[in-house]
């Protein structure tokens, strides 16, 4: 039996080949203001507590990543263009951001760290980051407009939050065999380093499958056999033995013979009345053609990862007003068996 899985973004279209691109923060992109007071958590001024956001663009042809042409990178906050000063910090708005750059599993993009709080007692409401830059596909040139939510909440005890870090940006490839990925529970925005127990799951066919030889591990490594072409995993931190916050991250492995194209037609991103219908195609990476004979079944699941519905056939069509009333999204997996 061959069995290859998929999970992506779809923004853009050229030649054939379909482009991903997504930001992605190297910590999680959320800030607590305390009720009543002007604290917030965590401290982003503090240079340990900074998330580094980058952007991520693939090839659905190839499922590899594609560099950012150098150069064309553009970033926004709340949809209004940061401008930076000769050393990378940003002035409009003063102070708050950086450029650099990030290494993204041997592949380096351009990043953006956030050097100042964002959270205020008049800013509560969710912030946005977005990121423009070219990429060059087939000798074509293409821009690729990615964003990304800062959660920004006020809090009167100390919620949690989970993340999941992973090396080398969670990606196998020809110099990387193996995945470290590693669960971080934080409480009322700093890190809870006791009395934190981890359960892992991978998502697969039927749902997910708890990985009971991982179970009360911090950290877990992710190897190439794990991984048909794409990999999501769950981690559920329990916290004083009882259950607090779960998290999940996608892997993938560009070596993989085979990959799941997952061919949109329409936006990703739905107004009322819209839809998209996904018709995915098995690919063989080196060829870049149609592997034919499977079948296809998809598995949806909404924000909190409870399942909220299954199906089976060559397309699956998701509707704006199902994305509405499963709490505003949607994560479609695609899996395919011959």
């Amino acid at each position: 039996m061959s069995l290859v899985s998929g999970y992506e973004m779809i923004t853009a279209i050229v030649d054939g080949d379909q482009v991903s691109s997504s930001l992605h923060g190297t910590k999680p992109l959320i800030q607590y203001l305390k009720k009543g007071t002007s604290d917030v958590s965590p401290d982003w001024s503090v240079a340990a507590n900074q998330p580094v956001i980058y952007p991520r663009a693939k090839s659905q042809l190839q499922m590899t990543r594609i560099p950012i042409v150098a150069g064309t990178e553009k970033w926004f906050y709340n949809d209004k263009e940061i401008v930076f000063d000769s050393t990378g910090l940003s002035t409009s708005p003063a102070g708050l951001f950086k450029k650099e750059r990030y290494d993204d599993g041997g592949v380096e993009v351009p990043a953006l760290r956030i050097t100042g709080n964002l959270a205020s007692t008049t800013n509560t409401d969710s912030d946005k980051i977005g990121f423009s830059g070219e990429v060059e596909l087939g000798g074509i040139k293409m821009e690729t407009c990615p964003d990304i939510d800062i959660r920004l909440e006020e809090t009167v005890g100390d919620p949690y939050e989970g993340f999941i870090d992973a090396t080398d940006g969670g990606i196998i490839d020809d110099d990387t065999s193996e995945i470290t990925c590693t669960g971080i529970l934080y409480k009322g925005g700093a890190e809870a380093t006791s009395g934190v127990t981890c359960y892992w799951y991978f998502h697969e066919e039927d749902g997910w499958k708890m990985i009971e030889k991982f179970n009360g591990k911090k950290s877990i490594t992710v190897t190439e056999a794990d991984i048909n072409s794409e990999l999501v995993i769950r981690c559920d931190f329990q916290y004083g033995g009882v259950k607090v916050f779960s998290s999940t991250r996608q892997l993938s492995d560009e070596t993989d013979a085979l990959i799941i194209s997952s061919n949109p037609s329409g936006p990703k991103q739905l107004r009322k009345g819209e839809s998209v219908t996904f018709t995915p195609k098995v690919i063989s990476r080196s060829t870049a053609q149609e592997a034919a004979g499977y079948s296809f079944s998809y598995t949806m699941h909404d924000p909190n990862l409870v399942s909220i519905g299954t199906s089976a056939g060559r397309t699956v069509t998701l509707t704006h007003a199902f994305v509405n009333e499963n709490s505003r999204g949607i994560q479609l997996f695609i899996s395919a068996k011959k």
